[in-house]
């Protein structure tokens, strides 16, 4: 009896705290963080109020739940969550379906007829568009398994990635707001040497990957817990060296490519965290608390933001965008004429019109 009466006190005090927590204090230590944050920010320019995107085309039934997306000579390629590799043709307006592959893939890139796959159980997969067949490139680190696969890159020899650890769960979206993780990596492999190279480390959950415009020997990289963009140095004596590129104070980018029509980058935002999640960054309590619930009750803490972000080549932020979706953008691609945006949901790839 006086057991239950403690367990019982326990559950009282803890689901007052929790009370406490969430409902009284976030008002307060969320708007007094975003006006910190925004002051930061603003130095010498704001942060553009955002706008509505134009209406679109949906390209109905193409890559549903996509995961990636690129162009080639016949249209758009797209890769979707139960692994079907498919193609658009724009002249036709035809959907093929190239090749099946195993599902949780994360994202390609495509060069020279052949694609880099980053899958979640495999690793990192050269995939023949010709033969229709794949080969494992890496598939861990120092005998262990690769952790979370973001972002995926060719640059002249090497091929360059995000891990990240997943010690809570195999959610990214999960793990990425309620790990405190900073064991992050981009990492490089050698074509030619088939070798693995750790170009930087102590990252808090990296994602995209873009090669810099015009400095071949720079990546950028997406770090949404830290509300920026980084670039990193892929050789010389400064290899490995992070430096900030741009401020995203208002969204978390979790992928970025880069137009050369218009000489500017995008990035995507595609949620935003509660303000209980926002709140267990300053709680370590809080945040192992959260860590105990399984990932498809936290995946609801997680709201759709839909931002997408127009960034110059000096990484100032230029325009901000919103999409009103019920489901978060999980890709971008861009050509001279369109925005192409790929959602975690069954309606398709959308094609919105840009001016040039």
């Amino acid at each position: 009896m006086i057991l239950k009466s403690y367990f019982f006190r326990l559950f009282l005090w803890t689901a007052l705290l929790l009370a406490l927590f969430v409902y009284v204090l976030p008002g307060r230590i969320h708007s007094s963080d975003v006006a910190q944050i925004k002051n930061q920010a603003s130095k010498d320019e704001t942060t553009p109020t955002p706008s509505h995107l134009s209406q679109g085309k949906l390209l109905k039934g193409f890559c549903k739940n996509c995961q990636d997306l690129s162009f080639t000579p016949e249209g758009l390629l797209g890769l979707d969550f139960k692994g079907n590799l498919i193609r658009y043709s724009f002249s036709l307006s035809k959907i093929d379906t190239l090749a099946t592959l195993e599902q949780d893939n994360t994202g390609f890139d495509l060069s020279e007829n052949k694609l880099y796959i980053t899958n979640q159980n495999r690793g990192i997969l050269d995939f023949s568009l010709e033969q229709l067949d794949y080969r494992v490139l890496v598939s861990g680190v120092n005998k262990k398994p690769l952790g979370h696969l973001g972002g995926l890159i060719k640059t002249q020899e090497s091929l360059c990635f995000t891990e990240s650890d997943h010690s809570r769960s195999h959610d990214f979206w999960v793990d990425s707001f309620v790990e405190k993780s900073s064991k992050g990596k981009v990492l490089s492999f050698n074509l030619q040497k088939e070798s693995l190279d750790t170009l930087t480390t102590g990252l808090i959950f990296p994602r995209g990957l873009c090669q810099k415009a015009n400095e071949k020997n720079k990546l950028l990289v997406c770090l949404p817990r830290e509300n920026k963009i980084a670039q990193i140095t892929l050789d010389g004596p400064e290899k490995g060296k992070i430096e900030d590129f741009a401020q995203t104070p208002e969204s978390l980018p979790f992928t970025i490519t880069y137009d050369a029509y218009r000489e500017v980058y995008w990035a995507v935002s595609p949620y935003k965290p509660s303000r209980l999640l926002s709140l267990s960054d300053k709680f370590v309590w809080l945040k192992n608390l959260l860590g105990r619930f399984p990932a498809s009750v936290l995946k609801k803490q997680l709201l759709p933001n839909n931002q997408i972000l127009k960034i110059s080549k000096e990484g100032k932020i230029l325009e901000i965008l919103t999409e009103k979706s019920a489901r978060s953008i999980s890709c971008i691609a861009v050509s001279n004429e369109s925005l192409y945006l790929g959602f975690e949901n069954p309606k398709g790839v959308l094609e919105i019109p840009l001016d040039k």
